[in-house]
Order: C-alpha cells, then sequence, then structure tokens
C-alpha cells in the first residue's frame, strides 16, 4: 500500500470526533532511532457500539526535517455488518488530506496497519518503525 501526504492538512472533523470518555482502541508507529511518534490512531465508541469514531495525529519524527509534515482528521462510522473502525479511519485519513491507493474501508485491521505503515513511510521517508496497541 502506498500513501500520499502532499496535501496533509489540519482536516475539521478531529474535535467533534474525538470523544475521550468511549476511548477504546489505539495504535501508534513509533520511530526506533528518535523514539518520537509519527503516526497515532485512536478509536472511540458509543456505549452500543453502533458508531466508531476514529482521530488520526501525523508527525514528523525529525522535528528539523523540511519535508515531514504536521497533519490531523476525524471520521466516524455506524451501522451494522461490516468493519466500522477501518472505514471511520479512512475517512479520518481523507479528512487530515491523505490518499491510499487502495481503500480500506471496512476491510478490517491489517489493511488498517498497512495503511498507517504507508502514511509514515511516505511522511517520514523511512521504513522502519515499532508498532504500539493500547487498549481502554
Amino acid at each position: 500500500m502506498k500513501a500520499n501526504v502532499s496535501n496533509l492538512r489540519y482536516g475539521d472533523k478531529l474535535r467533534q470526533n474525538r470523544k475521550e470518555n468511549h476511548f477504546y482502541s489505539q495504535l501508534a508507529l513509533i520511530d526506533p532511532a528518535s523514539g518520537r511518534e509519527v503516526v497515532t490512531a485512536r478509536f472511540y465508541g458509543t456505549l452500543r457500539g453502533s458508531t466508531v469514531y476514529a482521530c488520526i495525529w501525523v508527525r514528523p519524527c525529525d522535528l528539523s526535517a523540511e519535508k515531514s509534515a504536521y497533519g490531523l482528521g476525524g471520521g466516524k462510522a455506524g451501522g451494522y455488518g461490516y468493519h466500522k473502525a477501518s472505514a471511520a479511519l479512512a475517512e479520518a485519513i481523507s479528512d487530515a488530506g491523505i490518499t491510499l491507493d487502495e481503500s480500506i474501508t471496512g476491510r478490517g485491521d491489517a489493511p488498517m496497519e498497512s495503511a498507517l505503515y504507508a502514511i509514515a513511510k511516505a511522511n517520514t521517508g523511512k521504513r522502519k518503525f515499532f508498532m504500539v496497541r493500547a487498549h481502554g
């Protein structure tokens, strides 16, 4: 999977999709050289689980790098019968101005991880990252 981060921006949906009281999961990619988080995706859900909210933060691993950029976005997915976390993340990625060469909507955990690795690689030019998973 490849990501295009040339239009990386501060999306306008982050605030409305960040639900700290209903946090349930986070995926973060960390640069082993600097120890900095490069890409972070957090997931929130309603009490009944009918809606999943996702937020993404993209940061440079080297603050002096001119090519790396900051970005953030938010998204949500509701309904039943498909993988809502990947659909919400796809919307958050789009809100941050990132385009992927293949869709991750409704496809599960593995495509979400591949998308985050592609975003980190495109934004930093590096290839190796540590993935940290957190559950609330």
